[in-house]
């Protein structure tokens, strides 16, 4: 049982990573597949590249995940087995749906709802949930105001460009564009899963303190990968070519965009919806040019599914915690 408990932590924490390049890694390559700036396959292997070498870029959102949001004396073995099984069941289902949800927001409801199952509100550190509650709210702005400022920039500095110029230039922009958005994305999302299975470890009596292993990381950012490979289609659909009719200048400045708030956020440790901001930058880039480009019906739909992710997730969550212990575990 010893041995078996961090085994089965670390494995949802992989399948968990999986979830994360099907649905969320998604969004960093929706963009440059649209604008057919990449084809799919050269995308793809783009974005697991850089988002494997962005895993090694800090972990100070992985602390933020492990030990920023409940006390960690609440952080039991069945609590993050919980919270982790909480954010899989609702990405799973958003992810065979086609909505693009965020992973972020659900490791945070699982976490939120595990341990207030197990241990009352009084386990969450407020503090650092309404930190980064703060960095999920003000970021989707950022990226929305961003492309807009970012895409109404280009436009005016390269009009005098003959289109198909400027569209080969932006073309070949968005390797750079989407490589720095999917470093980024590295930096951030991949450090959800690997303070999660961190956390797993040192509640398990693994480890004696709060560290995130070389090889936690690297397996994380390798599921990712994968996951990016198998999974994202869908949600690549709904994000690049649902939202609004982008060109390539339009898929550089929201790529560019994203890519620059995450990173920032990443710099802080701020665990953000990548999700959440590389959709708001595709809705700012297509606003600029007129309300009409944005196909809003898809965007309500996509704004219900991230209002329900925290909730969703938590619910699961603490559900789960009360069937674990059942069995005895607490």
């Amino acid at each position: 049982m010893e041995i078996a408990l961090p085994l089965l932590i670390i494995a949802l924490g992989w399948v968990y990573a999986y979830y994360i390049g099907a649905n969320d890694s998604a969004n960093s390559i929706a963009a440059s597949i649209s604008c057919r700036a990449l084809s799919p396959n050269q995308a793809v292997l783009l974005a697991a590249a850089m988002t494997f070498l962005g895993a090694f870029a800090g972990s100070e959102v992985a602390r933020t995940i492990g030990t920023g949001l409940i006390s960690s004396e609440f952080m039991t073995v069945p609590v993050v087995l919980s919270a982790i099984t909480g954010a899989i069941v609702w990405t799973a289902f958003a992810t065979y749906t086609g909505m693009p949800v965020s992973m972020t927001h659900s490791i945070v409801g699982g976490i939120i709802g595990a341990g207030a199952s197990a241990h009352t509100f009084a386990a969450i550190t407020w503090e650092g949930l309404i930190r980064v509650t703060t960095g999920l709210i003000v970021s989707p702005l950022a990226g929305l105001v961003g492309g807009i400022v970012i895409v109404l920039i280009l436009l005016n500095l390269f009009k005098n460009w003959y289109p198909s110029s400027a569209t080969r230039l932006f073309s070949r922009g968005q390797i750079l564009s989407t490589g720095f958005l999917s470093f980024s994305f590295g930096m951030n999302n991949t450090q959800n899963a690997a303070g999660v299975i961190s956390a797993g470890l040192l509640a398990a009596g693994v480890t004696s303190d709060f560290v995130v292993p070389l090889w936690v990381t690297a397996s994380c950012a390798a599921l990712i990968g994968i996951g990016i490979y198998l999974g994202g289609r869908k949600v690549i659909r709904t994000t690049g070519m649902r939202i609004a009719n982008i060109k390539p200048v339009d898929g550089f400045a929201a790529d560019a965009t994203s890519g620059g708030v995450i990173y920032g956020a990443s710099l802080l440790g701020l665990p953000i919806s990548t999700t959440h901001v590389s959709v708001s930058a595709i809705m700012g880039v297509g606003a600029s040019r007129r309300l009409s480009a944005v196909r809003w019906e898809v965007v309500k739909r996509i704004v219900l599914t991230w209002l329900l992710t925290i909730p969703a997730s938590a619910l699961a969550a603490a559900v789960l915690y009360q069937f674990i212990g059942l069995f005895g575990c607490s």
